[in-house]
Formats: C-alpha cells, structure tokens, sequence
C-alpha cells in the first residue's frame, strides 16, 4: 500500500503540470482508484508543500509549488509599467484564483508597484508571491526612502508615527497633480491581512479578525509591503470600492481612523493635542467614522475639539464612533 501511494505521488508530481485541473480524475482512471483516495493523495503532497491548490471543489486547480512562486527584481524607471509588470511576471498564475480574489490581487499589486515607481525615490523594486497552504501572499519593496519618512518630509509631520497616522486615512499623497492618494487605504482592506513596514515601523491590517497591529521592526530604509489573500477569501473588491464611495457621485468620500495610533510615544491620554493629529486632512471627507477599540477614556478637550469645534467649522461632515467603551461612550455624550 505504501508502494502505491508513493507510485500515485510521483504521478502527481510529474502529471500536475499538465492537467492542473483534472489531475484527480487522471489519478482515478491510471490506479483505478475512487477519487477520496486520489485527493487523500493530492493533500499529502499539499501538505508537505510539494503541490498548491486554488480553488474549490470543481473548481480546483494544483500547481507545483517550486514554478508558482515568483521572485523579481526589476529596475525603477519612467517606462515602467504596472500592468505589464504584473501580467508579465505574476498575471498567469494569479489568474488561476478564483475571480473575487484574481481582482483583489491584481488591483493591489499594480497599486502598490506604481506607489514604488512614483514616490520612493529608489532605483529597484522586488515583486515577491508566494504560493501557500492557507493562500497567497505577495510583497512589493522597494529601495527607497521609505514611505513614512518619505510623507514626514513632503507634509512636514512631526514624526513617522504621525505619518502612519495621516497614510491611514486616504486622500494623503506627496503628487496630488498625478496621485489621488487612494491605493494603500484600499489595498489595506482588499486583502485578508496587510502589513506595511518602512523607517523602522511595521502596520498589520487584519480583515479577518477585524483587527490592527502596530510594532517596530529592524527594517530601516526602503518600503515593504506585504498583502495575504486566503484561499477562503469572499471579498468582493467592488464592494469594498462602494463601502467608501458616494453613491451620488462616486467619490471617495468615507474614512475610518483608529484614535490609538494619534497616541505617541509614551502618551497616555487621549485629549486635545491627540484630536488635532486626527482632524487633519478630514475636510476631504463627508463621513468620518472613528474607532476607539483600545482606549480607555478621552478627555474633555477631545471630544470638544473633534465633536463641538471641528463639527462647527465642518457641518456637512458626518462623524460617527465605534467600538467605545462606557467611559468614552460618557464622555462623547457628556460633551454634545
């Protein structure tokens, strides 16, 4: 029995290529065997990451893992170009997912590809994917300043932390002539978890969970970015597009903030300073919504600067809060 199933194995492994899509069915008719048995043997190799699957069901497909994965190194210049950089090096591979996930990859990686080219400031860049169990993660990094540093400089912030503050919430852009300064709001959300590590700071979104991370990390010149899409991933990028979109109009015109990240340093409190960091740049915006998952309390001088003085001077703008405890929660209300 073991004989066979290491002689089904080696037929995989020399079959796949060619019949990504059947390669099941090929089992079945050369060993006469039902198809549990051949999948039983297709996840073995899964397992010990010899094959990749995308796909469900009928609709899955299997991949030598070695000749999916890609790595590049490619020359920043002015010619270069996106969209033929990820229909040359990735596109046929990527095109194996399923439809939803095929958009969110392709959206984020020439968004991401054409933020290196335009505003690093580097001469290379490395586009990176990674064929996993669980899904798919591509990396795009460049060699440049880094991005953090990059708007610190261009919008003369105080710190990096403020920069990753500002990048959070769209609309921020060092060429507003050529960029609208919407494709890492978007990308953070497209993909089931996105990490932006530049100038010695990393940012992890997380779409499954619902959920963010910020830490240090040794990474000190250049931007790396890396997006994850799950092999079970649903998302719909249109949706998402709608989500933050007028309806009206079609402009991007909604913005969430996470008020931990306006806290620098070794601040413990949430006041008037914190509420300024926040405010900046959100006239472009006609509903705010603002997440207070992680803090404690605010102070007065918060909830006035952002909820009495902003709103005064900014009356079309809609501001909602999520995620508030009672103290928060008492405190916004106390202040209307």
């Amino acid at each position: 029995m073991k004989n066979k199933s290491r002689e089904m194995q080696t037929y995989i492994l020399s079959q796949v290529e060619k019949h990504p899509g059947d390669i099941a069915t090929l089992i079945c008719k050369r060993f006469s065997v039902t198809r549990m048995t051949a999948i039983r043997q297709l996840t073995k190799l899964i397992d010990q990451q010899k094959i990749m699957k995308s796909g469900k069901t009928s609709d899955s497909r299997y991949f030598l893992a070695e000749s999916k994965n890609k790595l590049v190194d490619l020359k920043i210049e002015k010619t270069l170009d996106e969209f033929t950089v990820f229909q040359k090096y990735c596109g046929a591979e990527l095109k194996t997912l399923p439809e939803n996930q095929y958009q969110i990859a392709e959206y984020c990686c020439t968004e991401l590809i054409n933020n290196a080219k335009d505003h690093s400031q580097g001469t290379r860049l490395h586009l990176e994917t990674r064929w996993e169990n669980k899904g798919i993660a591509i990396q795009v990094r460049d060699n440049g300043v880094g991005i953090f540093k990059k708007l610190k400089t261009e919008l003369q912030l105080a710190n990096l932390e403020e920069s990753l503050l500002m990048l959070t919430k769209g609309k921020v852009t060092t060429d507003s002539n050529n960029h609208t300064g919407e494709g890492i709001f978007f990308s953070s959300r497209a993909a089931d978890r996105f990490t932006i590590e530049a100038n010695k700071i990393k940012y992890t979104k997380d779409n499954i969970e619902n959920d963010w991370f910020y830490e240090k990390t040794d990474l000190k010149s250049g931007t790396k970015i890396t997006l994850f899409i799950g092999n079970k991933c649903a998302r719909i990028l249109k949706d998402i597009f709608q989500e933050y979109t007028n309806p009206s109009d079609y402009h991007f015109d909604k913005t969430e903030i996470l008020v931990e990240l306006s806290r620098f340093g070794d601040e413990r409190y949430i006041s008037r300073s914190q509420a300024k960091r926040i405010l900046i740049g959100l006239e472009k915006f006609r509903r705010v919504v603002l997440d207070f998952r992680g803090i404690e309390t605010v102070g007065q001088g918060f909830v006035d600067e952002v909820f009495r003085v902003f709103q005064n001077k900014n009356p079309a703008i809609e501001i909602s809060y999520r995620h508030a405890n009672d103290n928060v929660t008492f405190m916004i209300e106390r202040g209307l």
